[in-house]
Parts: C-alpha cells; structure tokens; sequence
C-alpha cells in the first residue's frame, strides 16, 4: 500500500496514522482519550470565547477558529444522529437518539478497556470501532 501511495504524501500520512492509531488494543484507547480530550477542549474553548463576547464585550483572536471548529462538530453531530435515527425501527426523539449514542460509546469504552492493552484488532474490534454489528 505504501508503494502505491509513494506520490501522496498525505494519503502516505493517513495511512500511517491509521496503522499508528489502531494497531493493537492500547493504540485504540489512547486514540479514543485523545479524541474525547480534543472535543473537551473545543468545548472549554467555546465557552470561553462565549464568556469574553458576552461578558467582557471582548472580541477573542481565536473566535474565527472557534467558529469553524464549532460548525464542523454541529455538521458531524447533525449526521450521526440522523444516520443513527434512520437505522431505527422504531420512531425515537433525539434525546433518545443522543441517549442510546451516549450508551454505546460507554459500552465501546468499557469493552476496550477490559481487553488487553497489547492485543491486536481483531475483526470483531474493528466491528465494534465502526459499529457495524
């Protein structure tokens, strides 16, 4: 694979990463904390540009950003939740909807953690990671 992605470097990249990211059982939690402390972070972020607008009538350097990161989470979290409530039966509200992704990403963690740190991904893993199942 790599030979055939040589003229890429950023597809050279990704695939790296991936490789890096999930290459056994530990690699996947760590990739998981640092996802879940990246969104943390955006949020504190938000609130924080929030606080300067609204009660120090401050403009913060970083709103622009903040905009953009903002709009790409709202666009990732409107398509999860649709795709989610479309694989349904049954009609559900999106408190439920948000609920049961909140549930299964508890789950997801806590079938992770349980697993040893060095194993390799098996294709049950990789089901679960993608939610296949």
């Amino acid at each position: 694979m790599c030979d055939l992605l040589t003229d890429n470097p950023l597809a050279l990249h990704r695939v790296f990463k991936l490789q890096r990211d999930y290459k056994n059982i530990g690699a996947v939690n760590g990739t998981l904390d640092d996802h879940y402390n990246r969104v943390r972070w955006q949020i504190h972020r938000v609130y924080r540009a929030r606080n300067q607008l609204v009660h120090a009538g401050l403009m913060p350097s970083y709103l622009e950003s903040v905009i953009l990161n903002l709009a790409e989470y709202y666009r990732s979290a409107v398509v999860t939740i649709v795709g989610r409530a479309k694989r349904e039966e049954e009609l559900s509200d999106i408190d439920q909807v948000v609920s049961e992704i909140g549930i299964k990403y508890r789950i997801l963690r806590n079938f992770f953690g349980k697993t040893k740190a060095d194993t390799s991904l098996t294709e049950e893993h990789v089901s679960k990671l993608m939610d296949t199942k």
